[in-house]
């Protein structure tokens, strides 16, 4: 088998990006310490390693290890996909259930006491109300290319929010 370079290692991480922080601290990731460690230095150099006077047996296994976490992290990219999906539909449970007081999920998200980024992110769908982000033809939708990213701004957005706020409860308030 063939080592990957940095190039297709980076490339295979590049779809965890959005979330990496998050997915890196959770149980849900199968990645060890040393791995996350290894590519938190990797993104923080760029991607660049300088093999002036290393070892050739040492940069040899380096080269063996990046082979192998480049290969988990393709295997566990449905993993990675499901755990933000479940993610994503938590926050509109939580949204629908302290934004939308006295409110049906069938009610639309545009008049939702939530911050206007949020609100912006969840009409990117063009989904008009909360129940709609739950009919199974939309949920298949949700791990396709340009829609996963979507769902991931939207976790991203009210991360964001939460952060500005002190108190759980307030995470995607105005």
């Amino acid at each position: 088998m063939r080592n990957v370079n940095l190039f297709e290692l980076e490339q295979s991480l590049q779809p965890y990006l959005h979330l990496w922080n998050e997915w890196s601290n959770s149980k849900a990731c199968s990645l060890t310490e040393d791995e996350i460690y290894t590519i938190s230095s990797l993104r923080n150099i760029n991607y660049r390693i300088s093999t002036e006077g290393v070892n050739v047996n040492l940069f040899h296994q380096k080269a063996e290890f990046f082979t192998t976490l480049h290969q988990k992290l393709i295997k566990d990219y449905p993993k990675y996909q499901a755990w933000v999906i479940v993610r994503f539909h938590s926050l509109l449970v939580y949204v629908g259930l302290h934004f939308n007081p006295g409110q049906s999920f069938t009610a639309d998200i545009q008049p939702l006491n939530i911050s206007k980024n949020l609100k912006d992110s969840l009409l990117q769908f063009n989904i008009k109300t909360l129940n709609g982000f739950f009919i199974p033809e939309n949920e298949k939708k949700y791990k396709a290319i340009g829609t996963f990213e979507k769902v991931c701004s939207v976790i991203k957005c009210a991360g964001a929010e939460s952060k500005k706020k002190t108190h759980r409860r307030e995470v995607p308030l105005k």
